[in-house]
């Protein structure tokens, strides 16, 4: 009897470590598992992050190229209508300190030439063809010509170089839209890229502690499984030691009983304990 009831205490021993053993690696499996799936979410977010990224940085190229594409001619426009106008300021000026080398406008010999007829055909008709009132109108009215035309010539290059001026300007300011342009490319890209870096390692963050819990876990349960097979060794040896102090024989007074607490065929006493 006390053969069986030791093999019954081994018995249940081994079972209850097997069982402990398998509940410890299903346990280990299953962080290792929930471990491996998070940090391969995390390394896709990490991916889908970087495509992002590159697609962002792409895109923002793009547009750069295109509005610089866009507002060049207008820029090449104004840079040579700025070397024009640096040119005929120099000529304005040199008509300005000297008002006898300028252009006289077209059809001014025919203007002078019908106001010389004019004065001789009244002339003709008082009798001072060949008077000196005569000359001098012919003076004063050449005279009055000139300035007029003058003046003119130096509205209408005036008017010219307003014109150069204003698609210089243009070019200025095409050229200061390209610099935006610049300058708000480099903010796009530095925020992409910041972006990105908080992002990715916010991702790499979390599939690392995936990664690190699921080890701790594992090792928790291995830790466990240890316990329990501990615990359950010990058990098993207080019973087996319990069982052998109750089968050791006393004296009654008439011999030595080799079951003095009269444990019958299923470990219970006379008593009913």
């Amino acid at each position: 009897m006390a053969i069986a009831t030791g093999t019954a205490i081994l018995g249940g021993a081994l079972l209850g470590g097997v069982a402990s053993m398998a509940s410890s690696k299903q346990a280990s499996s299953a962080a290792g598992s929930a471990a491996a799936t998070q940090s391969a979410a995390a390394d896709r977010a990490t991916a889908l992050q970087r495509e992002m990224y590159y697609q962002s940085r792409t895109d923002a190229l793009r547009q750069y190229e295109q509005g610089r594409a866009d507002i060049a001619p207008w820029r090449t426009a104004g840079v040579g209508a700025l070397g024009t106008l640096q040119n005929e300021l120099g000529n304005y000026a040199g008509y300005v300190k000297d008002p006898s080398s300028y252009l006289q406008s077209p059809g001014y010999d025919w203007q002078v030439q019908q106001g010389v007829n004019a004065i001789d055909r009244g002339a003709s008709a008082t009798g001072k063809l060949d008077s000196g009132q005569r000359s001098k109108d012919l003076m004063a009215y050449g005279q009055g010509m000139a300035a007029q035309d003058y003046g003119n010539f130096l509205g209408r290059y005036s008017d010219l170089l307003n014109k150069y001026s204003g698609i210089a300007g243009t070019g200025m300011t095409s050229a200061g839209q390209m610099g935006a342009y610049g300058q708000n490319l480099g903010n796009q890209l530095g925020q992409y890229g910041q972006n990105y870096a908080t992002g990715a390692g916010n991702s790499m963050m979390a599939g690392g502690n995936a990664m690190a819990g699921g080890m701790i876990n594992a090792a928790n349960a291995r830790t466990g499984m240890y316990s329990n097979l501990s615990q359950i060794g010990s058990n098993a040896a207080n019973q087996y030691s319990m069982m052998n102090y109750l089968q050791q024989p006393s004296y009654t007074g008439s011999g030595y009983s080799s079951n003095p607490y009269n444990i019958g065929e299923y470990g219970t006493t006379a008593y009913g304990m």
